[in-house]
This record gives structure tokens, sequence and C-alpha cells, in this order.
């Protein structure tokens, strides 16, 4: 449903680089507080900001401190990110509806490793055996 979604709203971004654009919607506006939160290193995500700047995200030097740029989403970026949140809070209520609650729970597990892997497909290739 999510690359259904990218694919309809024409979003040139994979699911990994709008996951990094929705944490800077949902309010990390600057590379170290995108650091805190996501599990890529600086280097990746400092790329991934350059690819979409101007055209997704503005950047803005810090007045006080010229080391420091603030993101933001461009303002006609603003809907396609609020459809996407109502997306995923609707697949989450139609699995709570249909699962009971141990197989609610195991989908949130299921849900939690496949985030993993999308954010850091690095993981199968450590986890996988080297001949």
């Amino acid at each position: 449903l999510e690359d259904a979604f990218l694919t309809e709203y024409n979003i040139p971004c994979s699911l990994k680089e709008w996951g990094i654009l929705l944490e800077i919607y949902l309010g990390h506006h600057t590379l170290s507080l995108l650091k805190e939160v996501l599990p890529h290193p600086l280097s990746t995500i400092s790329t991934i900001v350059k690819k979409y700047d101007p055209t997704i995200i503005t950047k803005t030097q810090d007045p006080t401190d010229g080391r420091i740029f603030h993101l933001a989403i461009n303002d006609e970026w603003h809907e396609p990110f609020e459809s996407y949140l109502s997306l995923r809070l609707d697949i989450a209520d139609r699995i709570h509806t249909l699962l009971s609650k141990r197989e609610y729970a195991l989908m949130l597990r299921a849900f939690k490793v496949l985030k993993e892997i999308t954010v850091n497909p690095e993981v199968i290739s450590k986890e996988a055996p080297h001949e």
C-alpha cells in the first residue's frame, strides 16, 4: 500500500527516503535531530536532504550559528505527507480490527522487523552466512 501511495502521488522517493522526509515533516528540523531518531549514518541523511533540496525540502541557515541548517518541508508537499500519515493510520486500524489481540501483537512485531529491514537493509546481509 505504501509503495502504491508513492506511485499514485508521483513521489520520486524510495520508502527509505520518504521516511527521512517524513521525520523532517514531523518536526526533526536539523541533521543532528534526524540522526537522533534515524538509524542511518549522518552522511546518508545529508545526501538525501541535499537530493530533495529545494524540491521538497527547504534549508535555512541559522542566523546565530551558521553551521546549523533548519530543514522544512515545502508547503506544496504538506498534503501528500498528511495523506501518507492517514494511510498509515488506516492500515493500523484495519489490522487491529481484523486480528485478535495476540495476532495484533505479532503483527506489530512483524512491522518492527519490516521497518528495520526497510530502513536498514544492510542488517539482512550482516545476518546472512558468508561463503
